[in-house]
């Protein structure tokens, strides 16, 4: 079937393959939980997309190159008890859990050929710390860049 996009299916790859991490499992929802989860939770939200033609030889001629940017975001919830960094930390330990799935799979076990996806990578983060005198939380933005040919 042809491909409008590599988004969705990158995307759906991306949580399958952190839910498989035993330090992630359960943890990760493509696009926003139906339930507030309590302590911890990652969703695989938000993509931006730019798209240009491809002009390399005869194979290329109606592809596009798709760079898209994934916004996964990690939050953690802890007790007012606990320190700030303590919570920040923990947002950039399941981070790590992400980057390091990205490092041993950057086509996230897609084929280039028929999924489009060749390859991805964590090229930003950003973080939000907040408390209201009973919880913390830490917000961990992490953009993960990709490239893909349709």
């Amino acid at each position: 079937m042809p491909l409008s996009s590599a988004i969705p299916r990158t995307k759906r790859a991306l949580v399958d393959a952190l839910n498989a991490r035993p330090a992630l499992a359960g943890k990760v929802t493509y696009g926003t939980p139906r339930e507030t989860p309590r302590d911890e939770w990652i969703h695989v939200g938000r993509v931006e997309c730019e798209e240009r033609p491809v002009h390399l030889g005869r194979s290329a001629i109606g592809k596009r190159e798709e760079n898209f940017r994934i916004s996964v975001v990690i939050s953690v919830v802890r007790s007012w008890l606990e320190l700030p960094e303590t919570v920040a930390e923990r947002a950039f330990d399941l981070a790590a859990e992400l980057e390091d799935e990205l490092r041993q799979n950057p086509t996230l076990g897609l084929d280039p050929g028929t999924d489009g996806l060749y390859w991805a990578g964590v090229v930003r983060k950003d973080v939000d710390e907040e408390g209201d005198g009973s919880q913390r939380q830490a917000v961990l933005t992490v953009r993960v860049a990709c490239m893909a040919r349709i």
